[in-house]
């Protein structure tokens, strides 16, 4: 029976401290993503055009044009956070509740496991993911106003939770 209720703290270490990083890689980005002065630390034209060269497959206009590019890309990292969200939240919530009904002592120690993993700061990969898919949607953006600057104006004008990307993009010369 311990040799279960390890497995059992082991499990709500592992999922509870994944759950909390990807909300907190959610938070990260939606900060960093509005504040050009963040932005402008690790994206720059050199930044741009090697991940150009690097991955022109994401940067070059598809089917559905730029506007398609970035759709296809922020609609794949929603989907990805959002089934990794569901399983490691499941994972979680399915192990507190076995916890609370092997006993109240159980369900207290792993509660309180599980809240203390929340006290991690995001970790380095979380913090580099959330930059390389706004490097990635800043590329697109680049590329597509050389290409066509008014398109891509117009198209900001709609587009409002990207205008700090694009601002720092019209910034660079």
């Amino acid at each position: 029976m311990i040799v279960f209720k390890v497995i059992l703290a082991i499990i709500i270490l592992y999922a509870g401290k994944m759950t909390w990083q990807l909300f907190k890689r959610g938070s990260f980005l939606k900060k960093i993503s509005n504040s050009q002065a963040e932005m402008a630390a690790f994206i720059s034209i050199e930044t741009l055009d090697a991940f150009s060269q690097k991955n022109p497959v994401y940067v070059n206009k598809g089917p559905g044009g730029y506007v398609g590019n970035i759709s296809l890309i922020i609609d794949i990292d929603l989907t990805t956070q959002r089934r990794l969200k569901l399983l490691f939240g499941s994972i979680t919530v399915l192990a507190l509740t076995v916890s609370a009904y092997v006993g109240s002592v159980l369900f207290l120690i792993n509660l309180s496991l599980f809240l203390l993993t929340g006290i991690y700061p995001l970790t380095e990969a979380g913090r580099r993911n959330a930059c390389e898919l706004l490097i990635t949607l800043g590329a697109i953006l680049y590329k597509w106003r050389q290409e066509h600057q008014k398109g891509c104006d117009e198209w900001i004008e709609q587009a409002s939770s990207l205008k700090p990307l694009y601002a720092l993009i019209q910034a660079m010369k």
